[in-house]
């Protein structure tokens, strides 16, 4: 690329101007303001700045009082043909024309596209390395703040500011030592680079995976002997509802054996009552048959008529005694009545000569009592015997009501047999009423309830015994029994043992660390990657750092072989013949100039 010709228009210190260029190296010499910095603005701004750009920045380099903005225009050599770019911020119109054709190749927002798509040095930045020197660069190489050797360097490989071949080379062992601390030296554990760190992480990663795995392995173990403890468990609980069930059913037939003989007893019981209740129908029957041959006032009587007939009976053989003892005994006055009556008599006698009416109405009770006694003895029956055979004649009546012709003593005999009947008859109705259970029901009704009674204990027998039959298998004796309830208790006594053991490995369990091995792997592998990429990183800076000693060697090499004879022509135009060459240290990069011969000779002379 060869800028030939630029034109500015109202541009910073330029109201009107046109500057020829040549190809090669120029060099611009003007006096403090004179324009130098103006024009390779102006350049610049016609290779990179949009007329669209509306910034301060932009709108400054305006030239100082203008009432408008600037106008520029540059003309160019690219890849062998000649542009001219036109750059107009007051009307805000930009265009590219190729050689002297009046329609633009580009126009508007292409004229960017177009020039970055054909400048070698598209960057500003990096233009303005290489393509100038600027007067600050000058001033601090004249300063001592610079080497005029590095900032060749710096122009000649294009770099500016923190991109200069020393500073990157500085910045390239600032960043290796920085990946590497605590490495390769001693560090603290805040300072260590990525490459400690890393290597590190991926340690740790690795005694964390380690304990981990072991946990794991821990945790398998542990899950195992639960699993078989769990099984044991298992096993027991169904094994115990087996016993337990089969000690229930060996239990339940127990029972329902006992309840079956209770209940056979019951029956058999029932049957017996039955049976003894029909002999004592079938006897009572026969007895109420014997009957037949008494009398039927006598068959009808109850318990209290019979008594009185038993007392009519003693009292009519007492009167025939009574009566037969006195139709045999004299008749006798009774002395102490005789005796009695001579005294009322002596008394109303007494009372008479006293003549007392009362002592004389003795005297005459007296004498009618005595009379009285005369009569008794010498006449007939006394009135109590009279009462006594009125007495007898009524009992004997009543007897024959019920004993017909029968005499005192048939009678009794009678009455005896049907007391002896009436006895036994009680007897059997006692044994009924035993038999009965003292139900007091009448004897046909109680047959038909004990009927009803003992249908109803066969069915519930029949019933159990169907029951049984059904739990025959689990009929066993009590050495089985014994042994089945010794299986059981071992069974209860080793379940909680196995629950214990359970919850100690629960706890165990719960107790062991936490670990997400996923999440561990990805740690260590993404520590092994960032250590891998931080050790290429690593790798990387020592190639660029032994490709840049290789250039910089190559570079210095060529400034120190090239650069002299090339610069002396300028070096001396731009001392005014003071200095006529340089020397350039090829290690160090080092500039020194040579005095022109005739300064040397008049420092010589002087």
């Amino acid at each position: 690329m060869w800028i030939e010709r630029i034109t500015v228009d109202h541009f910073l210190v330029f109201e009107a101007a046109a500057i020829e260029l040549g190809p090669g190296l120029n060099v611009v010499l003007s006096p403090n303001e004179g324009g130098k910095t103006s024009l390779f603005r102006a350049i610049r701004t016609a290779l990179f700045t949009d007329v669209t750009n509306k910034s301060t920045e932009t709108k400054k380099l305006a030239r100082w009082g203008s009432e408008g903005l600037f106008k520029i225009e540059l003309e160019l050599w690219l890849g062998g043909s000649r542009y001219r770019i036109m750059r107009d911020f007051r009307s805000r119109e930009q265009a590219v024309y190729r050689q002297d054709a009046s329609a633009p190749v580009a126009k508007g927002k292409a004229v960017g596209e177009f020039l970055r798509s054909r400048l070698p040095l598209f960057d500003e930045n990096l233009f303005l390395r290489v393509s100038g020197v600027r007067h600050e660069d000058l001033a601090k190489v004249c300063d001592g703040e610079a080497s005029i050797g590095e900032k060749l360097e710096e122009i000649l490989g294009g770099g500016w500011g923190e991109a200069t071949p020393a500073r990157v080379a500085e910045t390239l062992d600032e960043k290796r030592a920085e990946l590497l601390k605590g490495a390769d030296r001693p560090a603290l554990e805040k300072n260590w680079g990525p490459v400690k760190r890393l290597r590190e992480a991926i340690a740790a990663g690795e005694r964390e995976r380690f304990a981990a795995e072991s946990a794991a392995r821990a945790r398998e173990e542990l899950l195992r002997s639960l699993s078989s403890i769990g099984s044991k468990i298992a096993e027991i609980d169904a094994k115990l509802a087996i016993l337990e069930e089969k000690l229930a059913r060996t239990r339940q037939c127990a029972d329902l054996a006992g309840r079956v003989d209770e209940k056979r007893a019951g029956v058999e019981t029932m049957r017996k009552k039955m049976e003894r209740l029909r002999e004592l129908g079938a006897l009572r029957e026969a007895h109420t048959k014997n009957a037949g041959r008494l009398p039927r006032e006598l068959r009808d009587l109850e318990a209290k008529g019979l008594e009185e007939r038993r007392r009519a009976l003693e009292r009519e053989g007492l009167l025939v005694s009574d009566s037969l003892r006195e139709a045999e005994r004299p008749r006798r006055i009774p002395v102490p009545r005789a005796v009695a009556a001579f005294v009322l008599i002596a008394v109303g006698i007494a009372g008479g000569l006293a003549w007392n009416r009362l002592l004389f109405l003795a005297a005459g009770l007296g004498a009618a009592l005595l009379i009285y006694l005369f009569s008794r003895r010498s006449g007939g029956e006394p009135a109590s015997v009279t009462e006594k055979r009125r007495e007898m004649n009524a009992l004997a009546e009543a007897r024959r009501a019920w004993a017909g012709d029968r005499s005192l003593e048939d009678a009794a005999k009678l009455l005896r047999e049907f007391d002896a009947w009436m006895t036994e008859l009680g007897t059997i109705d006692i044994r009924l009423e035993e038999a009965a259970g003292s139900r007091g029901t009448p004897r046909p009704e109680l047959m038909e309830s004990l009927d009803a009674e003992y249908g109803r204990l066969s069915r519930d027998l029949r019933g159990l015994e169907e029951e049984l039959k059904l739990l025959e298998p689990f009929r066993l004796d009590a050495d089985e029994i014994l042994s089945l309830e010794r299986e059981v208790r071992l069974a209860r006594e080793a379940k909680p043992r196995l629950e214990r053991e359970r919850a100690t490995g629960e706890r165990a369990l719960a107790g062991l660390p936490s670990f997400d091995a996923s999440e561990i792997r990805e740690r260590i592998e993404s520590a092994r990657e960032g250590l891998a990429e931080a050790e290429r990183r690593v790798e990387v800076i020592d190639l660029i750092v032994e490709a840049l000693s290789e250039a910089r060697g190559k570079m210095s090499g060529f400034l120190a072989e090239k650069l002299p004879p090339l610069a002396a022509g300028y070096l001396s135009t731009i001392t005014g013949g003071r200095y006529s060459s340089l020397f350039i240290d090829a290690v160090h990069l080092g500039v020194e100039t040579v005095p022109a011969a005739r300064d040397v000779a008049e420092g010589a002379g002087g």
